[in-house]
């Protein structure tokens, strides 16, 4: 009811705002200058849109020319449609004055010649105001919003946060402070402005995709012209802001007059109850985000606090000696961990910071004393997953990625999403690893070989560079509260691809015991704008790692990208560089633990000779044998 009181207050004073200008000075200069604009069919206006999303004011050449301002050189014209009517001699009945054919002597109806007018359209071109130079143009209100708003950052974050498309801060040319692109459904924000003008321009276009979205329109049935379009965006943008302090009156009254129709202001009548439900759907969303975000204070406090959370589990892995003068004898033994695990969700995470600063950390091949051997710790105390971690970096000395086998893209829809195609090679599709914790940061493929290649290497081959180019490509965002109640802080990255992998998993089978799958494949690289929309279907703050699979026909498990992750037997799984698969499955039969999935040639594997009395099925045998001689791994 309150809320339902203050949109009722702040648009009320919209009106009456927006009704002061049409008496203002300015005014009539601007309808004079705005009655030698065209007025566009609104299929028109949508083909404006498509081919420049941040026009304001078109006219043709020789009316621009008429209004003493001049179409730039080199510019390229709007193409739109214009009537094009014509003239054709048509034989017809000849009727009398009351409609009647008029019959011949034959009884047969009297032709006659008649001339007609076919509506017909043909192709011109426009240009936007931004185009062009000359006469200045007249303007109603200000220019542009000046000053600082009060927790400016929390609240762009939190705007951005339920804005459902991509949003950039550019330089744009033309002249707009931003634009919303409909083809492309994402919202375009000049950069450098103030921070009032910044967020009411956030506002208006993010209204724009709220309500005028393609999706939006279809939804409402309604068709809509430019001016009702405008007034929307520009009168949801002015009450969210005045909410939350903002005072944009000096801009959003003249910028909402300047798209009326005439002094009823129509279009702001028309709309008024769209236009205080939709801001306040938008005031609610945003509340709900600030209450998730915590103040810097507390964000100093968490940081503190993980990194403590750090020291502890590293103490508790492999001992301190620090903790011996201390008086804690056995504690400063440490228990000789080989790998760990951190409970963290749920149990730990609902009231304290996240452990994903101290997973990624532990699992890196440096630190804050430089480099050093990464410690397996796994996530959500996933044993298995760390098991399967620990043989990679026994096998390769390297640090491991922990991950989701979180989605699966195939091209076509990748293609329906982002209206871009995968290339190279991630063109089969993509598999996206994403997780909060225990990705390394040499995920990030930032360390590099002699020919500058992205590799991930064993700790003592870091170098100073390759450290820094990992901690630069890495950010800490403040974690997802709608996952860690507790705040805390998680790695963030794209990793740098083309570079060889080894997915791998163990799983435990019920009256079998432990069971390997592997999968040979590639991190790759995808389009940035692919990546950026993809990206944000999951959480967008977690680190992301694209892979592709190396398919076989002949193997129903690798047919496709798809079967890939439909035959992995849980969401999680431990990355490697390299293609170490044929000395997986060894090891694996040296411990006795058979190899249910892999896509390794026959001709790179080796198992003890034993095997082949087994059977001629490798896999089966595989099985057989390693029930037959029992486990060693025990």
């Amino acid at each position: 009811e309150a809320r339902k009181a203050e949109m009722d207050e702040i648009t009320t004073k919209l009106e009456k705002g927006v009704k002061d200008i049409f008496t203002s000075d300015g005014y009539k200069d601007y309808l004079n200058f705005c009655a030698k604009l065209p007025r566009y069919s609104v299929n028109n206006q949508i083909l404006i849109m498509l081919q420049k999303p941040d026009a304001t004011m078109c006219q043709s050449f020789t009316g621009w020319k008429d209004m003493n301002r001049f179409v730039r050189k080199g510019e390229k014209g709007i193409r739109i449609l214009a009537p094009s009517p014509y003239k054709m001699q048509k034989e017809q009945d000849k009727t009398d004055a009351s409609g009647r054919p008029i019959l011949d002597k034959d009884g047969e109806p009297v032709k006659e010649t008649v001339e007609v007018t076919i509506n017909a359209f043909k192709p011109v071109s426009t240009f936007d105001i931004s185009q062009t130079e000359g006469d200045p143009v007249p303007t109603v209100g200000v220019a542009e919003l000046t000053g600082s708003v009060e927790g400016y950052e929390a609240l762009l974050e939190a705007i951005k946060e339920v804005v459902p498309v991509p949003i950039s801060f550019e330089q744009i040319d033309s002249g707009a402070k931003g634009f919303y692109h409909l083809e492309e459904n994402r919202i375009v924000v000049q950069e450098g402005m103030s921070e009032a003008q910044t967020v009411k321009t956030l506002l208006h276009e993010a209204s724009h995709q709220a309500l005028h979205s393609r999706e939006a329109m279809q939804a409402s049935g309604e068709q809509k012209s430019k001016n009702q379009k405008e007034t929307e965006a520009e009168s949801v943008a002015y009450v969210v802001c005045q909410h939350y302090g903002i005072d944009s009156s000096d801009y959003s009254f003249g910028y909402i007059a300047g798209w009326s129709s005439g002094k009823e202001a129509k279009e702001l009548k028309q709309s008024l109850e769209r236009i205080r439900s939709a801001a306040d759907e938008m005031i609610t969303r945003v509340d709900r985000e600030l209450e998730k975000q915590k103040t810097r204070e507390q964000k100093d406090q968490d940081w503190e606090f993980i990194v403590k959370m750090t020291l502890i589990v590293m103490d508790l892995m492999h001992g301190n000696p620090k903790l011996l003068e201390m008086g804690f004898k056995e504690e400063s033994l440490g228990h000789n961990a080989i790998a760990g695990g951190f409970q963290g969700q749920r149990q730990w995470t609902d009231w304290k910071p996240n452990g994903d600063f101290t997973e990624s950390l532990l699992n890196t091949t440096f630190d804050w004393n430089g480099p050093r051997e990464p410690m397996i710790l796994a996530t959500e105390n996933d044993s298995l997953n760390g098991t399967a971690m620990l043989l990679g970096h026994v096998l390769t000395n390297l640090p491991q990625i922990f991950s989701d086998v979180r989605t699966y893209w195939s091209p076509e829809a990748v293609k329906r999403v982002t209206g871009k195609e995968l290339t190279g090679t991630a063109a089969p599709g993509i598999i996206h690893l994403i997780n909060s914790g225990a990705t390394t940061l040499d995920g990030t493929g930032q360390s590099k070989d002699k020919e500058g290649r992205p590799v991930m290497k064993p700790f003592w081959e870091m170098t100073d560079e390759d450290v820094k180019n990992c901690l630069k490509a890495s950010s800490w965002m403040p974690a997802d509260r709608d996952y860690f109640r507790g705040g805390g802080f998680s790695i963030h990255f794209l990793s740098k691809g083309e570079w060889p992998a080894t997915m791998m998993r163990v799983n435990i089978v019920k009256g079998l015991g432990p069971v390997l799958q592997l999968a040979e494949g590639w991190i790759v690289d995808i389009d940035p704008e692919i990546h950026e929309i993809l990206d944000k279907r999951t959480d967008p703050t977690w680190p992301s790692t694209w892979f592709t699979p190396r398919l076989d026909p002949t193997k129903d498990a690798f047919k496709d990208v798809y079967s890939v992750m439909n035959n992995w037997g849980a969401n999680h799984g431990a990355i490697t560089y390299g293609h170490i698969g044929a000395d997986l499955i060894t090891l694996a039969s040296m411990l006795r633990i058979p190899v249910c999935m892999h896509n390794v040639a026959e001709d790179k594997i080796f198992r003890p000779a034993a095997w082949n009395a087994f059977g001629m099925d490798k896999e089966g045998a595989d099985f057989r044998a390693c029930a037959n001689y029992g486990p060693i791994y025990k």
